[in-house]
Formats: C-alpha cells, sequence, structure tokens
C-alpha cells in the first residue's frame, strides 16, 4: 500500500513540475548558422510565459559573445489572451572566422527564483576562399608620377596658411607688447572648491524632480524608466564602486549579489525596478498605475535603507549598546 502511494505521489509532483516549466517557454533561433566575414544575420529569441508571471530578462546590447557583434535590436510583440508573447531579433554579425556557441539564454521567475534556460546554438564564419586554379599574376598598384610645381600652384595651395602664420605671429607680438607695457598686477582669482555631494543626496533629489515631472502620468513611461534606472545606477556607481552604468540589468544584480552590498529584500527592490523597466524600455510593455508607483517607491526605500549616514548611525548604535 505504502508503495502505490509513493507512485502516485511521484506522479502528481512530476506533472505539476512540468506544468510550471510550460508556463514560462525562451527559444532562441538562426536565420542561418553559417555566414562569410561581415556579413549579417538574425538571431531571434522567443520568449512566452503566463499573463501575470513575474519574470526579469536582460536584453543583449554589445555582443552576444567577444566575437559576435550585435549591430541592431528590435523586439515585436505577439498579442495572446493568456500569454505575454515577444519575440527578441538580433542583426549580428562577426568579423573572426570560425565556430562559435552562441549560449542559451535565461529567463528567471523572480516570485520562485527559478533560471529557465533556452536553447544552445552553434554558429560558422567563415573566410573568403582564393581560387587556387586562376593562374593569373597579380601586380604592385604603380605609384602616381612626381610632376613639378608651378609658383601658381604652390601660392594657392599655401598662400591662405601663408597670411594665417603671419596674422599669428602679429598678434603675439601685439600681446606681448601689452603684458610688457602693462604694470598693473592683477589679482590671483581663487576658485571657491565645492564639496562633492553625497551619493543619496544627489540621488534623492533627482528622484524627486522625477517625481515633479510625472512622466508616465503623461504617456512617456518608457522615458520615466529611462530617467529612474540612469538615477539609480549613478547612485549605485558612487556609493558602492559597482560599474553600473557599464552593466546590463543582469550583471548590475549579479554583481550586488557577488558583493553583499543589498540584504535580499534589497535586492528584490532593485530586480523589480530593473525587470519592469527592461520590459518598458526594451518590449515596449506598458505597466499599471500602482507598477510605477511601486518602483518610485522602492527606488526612495533603497537608497534611503542604503545610504551611507544610515550605516554610521546603526554602527554608532550597536557600539553603544555593547
Amino acid at each position: 500500500m505504502k508503495t502505490y502511494l509513493s507512485y502516485i505521489l511521484l506522479f502528481f509532483a512530476f506533472h505539476l513540475g512540468s506544468l510550471n516549466a510550460q508556463n514560462i517557454q525562451i527559444k532562441s533561433s538562426l536565420d542561418t548558422n553559417m555566414i562569410l566575414i561581415g556579413e549579417q544575420t538574425k538571431l531571434s529569441v522567443d520568449l512566452q510565459y503566463s499573463k501575470g508571471l513575474d519574470v526579469y530578462y536582460s536584453i543583449l546590447k554589445d555582443t552576444i559573445v567577444k566575437e559576435i557583434e550585435i549591430l541592431d535590436l528590435s523586439i515585436d510583440t505577439i498579442l495572446d489572451q493568456d500569454f505575454e508573447h515577444y519575440i527578441i531579433n538580433y542583426t549580428i554579425t562577426s568579423f573572426d572566422s570560425g565556430f562559435y556557441a552562441i549560449p542559451q539564454q535565461i529567463i528567471i521567475n523572480n516570485k520562485t527564483e527559478d533560471t529557465i534556460l533556452g536553447n544552445a546554438l552553434v554558429f560558422a564564419v567563415n573566410t573568403y576562399q582564393i581560387d587556387s586554379a586562376n593562374k593569373s599574376k597579380f601586380f604592385d598598384i604603380k605609384q602616381p608620377l612626381d610632376a613639378p610645381w608651378t609658383l601658381i600652384e604652390f601660392l594657392d595651395e599655401y598662400l591662405s596658411l601663408m597670411l594665417m602664420g603671419v596674422l599669428l605671429i602679429i598678434l603675439i607680438l601685439v600681446i606681448f607688447w601689452y603684458l610688457k607695457k602693462r604694470k598693473q598686477v592683477e589679482k590671483p582669482v581663487v576658485k571657491e572648491i565645492v564639496p562633492k555631494e553625497a551619493a543619496h543626496i544627489i540621488a534623492i533629489r533627482e528622484l524627486n524632480q522625477l517625481k515633479e515631472k510625472k512622466l508616465w502620468q503623461s504617456d512617456r513611461t518608457k522615458m520615466y524608466y529611462v530617467e529612474l534606472t540612469d538615477i539609480l545606477r549613478n547612485y549605485l556607481e558612487n556609493r558602492f564602486r559597482i560599474a553600473a552604468l557599464e552593466q546590463t540589468s543582469f550583471e548590475i544584480l549579479e554583481s550586488i549579489k557577488n558583493s553583499q552590498h543589498l540584504d535580499n529584500d534589497q535586492q528584490k527592490q532593485l530586480r523589480q525596478i530593473l525587470s519592469i523597466a527592461d520590459m518598458a524600455k526594451f518590449a515596449k510593455a506598458k505597466p499599471l498605475a500602482n507598477e510605477n508607483d511601486l518602483a518610485l517607491k522602492n527606488a526612495f526605500e533603497l537608497i534611503e535603507n542604503t545610504k551611507l549616514e544610515a550605516l554610521i548611525k546603526e554602527e554608532k548604535k550597536e557600539v553603544k549598546d555593547a
């Protein structure tokens, strides 16, 4: 009896896992998997997931791998009642011959933190072949013949430069004479050194300015998330010395995770902001009003809870309690 019960539980567990995997699908394909050096082709990433799921996918920017460059990017949205369906098209090329593996694309279920992998692809780049059967001889290109210059040609080529040189010499002599005649000594100009503001002060001021602009309320959602993520990237770079301005959203999250600058709740806040921002900027998605407000609220809380001033106060409090 116990054996039958174990089989039944195993059956339901297997089918439940399969159902969850079917809710998120990611598949990559190439128009052609073999090109000549410098030619272009398209890499398409088909991304589907059930409506209502909170997922994260990082858009590629400059390269697929070091040898494969991204020239252009477009995102197609396919209407579906049950699924969010996007096709991300990368125009790619390469100038290094060889066989390259295009890695599996990754999508993350933010709720379960499960990672779903797409399929890997093989990409070949060939060089141009020289026809060895062609017996034609190749000759060096002949250099141009030198011809003597005439006075008219010389003046036509260099007269303007000569006049400019003469005017420059006259100007230098006039300035030298003026400075020599001047007896009044100018007082040295003292430049006021303005201390650099703390990273959190700059970020909070810019977030308040962004809030006053009311961009998403005036149907400029993409610009709203461009400015919001720029503020966060500058804050992370100035506060934690992370090269956030040069990294993708996925790379920023990995850097934060490895450096342990943020706790789990703060990492979830950052992931929510970057995930919905990528969808609005690159997938032309239109988040709901409460999602826009939540992204700004999370940004305020993240900066307030990680600013240097707050951490110093906590350390002083811990010393007093001890």
